[in-house]
C-alpha cells in the first residue's frame, strides 16, 4: 500500500462520518494545485466510497464529479470516459443531488460533441445528455453559479476548439472567475486556458492592443500557479507564450514553445492538448512561415493526438478546415 500522508492526517484528525465531505476541501481544492490530476481520479474514487459507507451521499457524489473532471482534464479517452458518466449521472439522480448533477452534465455534453453524437453543431451543448438552453434557464433562476460557470466554460472550450473564435470571445464574459465562484476548483486552468487562447486570437484579427493586453492577463495569472508549483499547468504556459510570441512577430521564441507545449503535454499525459499544441504549431507553420512541410507535419501529428483523445468531430473538423494538408 502507498502512504499517503494526506489520507493519515485526515483519519486521525476526522471522525469517519465527517471523511468524506472533509476530503473535498483537500482531494478537490487543494491536491490539484500540487500533484497531478491524472494521479487524483483513484483518490476521488476511493472518497466517493468513503461517502457511500459512511452514509454520506452529497460528499460522495461530489466525489464523482471530481472522478470525471479530473479524468477529462487529464486527457482520459473520450469514450472510455463516456461508458462511465452516463451510469455516474444516472447515480447523481438516483440520489437526488441536482447541484451536483447540473455542474456535472456539461461535461458529459462536451464528452458527446467531441465524439460526434451532438444533434445540433458541436459548439452547440445540446444532445443526449442535456439541453443548452433549458438547462441555462434552470441553473440562472436557482442562482447556480458553479453549474452557470461549468456550461459556459465547456462553451468557450468548445467554440474555440472548432475555429469559431468570434463566438468564443463573447462566451469570454459569460465566465465568471473561478476564483469568486468556486475557489481552487480545478476547471479554472483549463478555463483559463481557452479565456488566454481566444484572446489572442482575436488580437490576431483586430484591436490588437486591447486583446493582447487580456491575453496577457491570463497568462500572467497562469505563470503564478505554475511558479507555485501547478504541474497542471506547465504546459498551458508554454502554449501561451507561443501563442503571444507569434502575436509580436518572435518566430524563434514561437517554435521554441510550442515545442516545449508539445513535449510538456504529451509527457504529463494531456493528450488533448498536445494535439491542440500541434494543431497550433501547424497554423503558425501555414501562416507565419508559408511552410507546407512542416505544417503537414504537424497536421498529422495533431490528427493523431486527437484520435488517440477519441476526439472523432475535432479531427474531422480539422481534416476539413485543412483538406490541402491531407493530400
Amino acid at each position: 500500500m502507498v502512504f499517503d500522508p494526506h489520507h493519515l492526517i485526515f483519519y486521525r484528525l476526522k471522525p469517519m462520518d465527517q471523511m468524506a465531505y472533509a476530503k473535498l476541501s483537500t482531494d478537490g481544492f487543494v491536491r490539484p494545485w500540487r500533484e497531478p490530476v491524472q494521479k487524483l481520479i483513484s483518490v476521488s474514487a476511493s472518497n466517493y466510497e468513503i461517502g457511500l459507507s459512511t452514509g454520506d451521499t452529497e460528499a460522495a457524489m461530489w466525489h464523482v464529479l471530481y472522478v470525471a473532471v479530473f479524468s477529462y482534464i487529464g486527457g482520459k479517452n473520450l469514450l472510455r470516459l463516456e461508458d462511465a458518466l452516463g451510469p455516474q449521472l444516472e447515480q447523481i439522480q438516483f440520489y437526488q443531488q441536482d447541484a451536483v448533477f447540473n455542474v456535472l452534465v456539461p461535461y458529459r455534453q462536451t464528452v458527446l460533441n467531441l465524439l460526434g453524437f451532438s444533434s445540433e453543431e458541436p459548439i452547440i451543448l445540446t444532445g443526449i445528455a442535456m439541453e443548452e438552453e433549458e438547462l441555462l434557464k434552470v441553473i440562472t433562476a436557482d442562482g447556480q453559479q458553479t453549474a452557470l460557470n461549468a456550461v459556459h466554460s465547456q462553451r468557450l472550450e468548445l467554440a474555440y476548439l472548432f475555429g469559431r473564435y468570434c463566438l468564443a470571445s463573447k462566451i469570454l464574459d459569460e465566465v465568471k472567475p473561478w476564483e469568486a465562484v468556486a475557489p481552487g476548483y480545478v476547471a479554472i486552468f483549463r478555463t483559463s486556458m481557452f479565456q488566454g487562447l481566444t484572446c489572442y486570437a482575436i488580437a490576431a484579427t483586430g484591436d490588437r492592443r486591447k486583446w493582447m493586453k487580456r491575453g496577457d492577463a491570463f497568462l500572467k495569472k497562469i505563470e503564478r500557479w505554475f511558479k507555485s508549483g501547478n504541474v497542471n499547468t506547465v504546459h498551458i504556459v508554454h502554449l501561451l507564450r507561443a501563442e503571444r510570441a507569434w502575436l509580436q512577430g518572435k518566430t524563434a521564441v514561437a517554435e521554441t514553445q510550442y515545442g516545449e507545449a508539445i513535449s510538456v503535454a504529451g509527457r504529463n499525459g494531456f493528450v488533448q492538448d498536445k494535439a491542440l499544441a500541434h494543431e497550433r504549431f501547424m497554423e503558425f507553420h501555414l501562416k507565419q512561415q508559408g511552410d507546407d512541410y512542416w505544417a503537414k507535419y504537424h497536421f498529422n501529428k495533431a490528427l493523431i493526438a486527437w484520435s488517440d483523445w477519441g476526439a472523432v468531430a475535432k479531427a474531422d473538423h480539422l481534416r476539413i478546415a485543412r483538406a490541402k494538408l491531407s493530400a
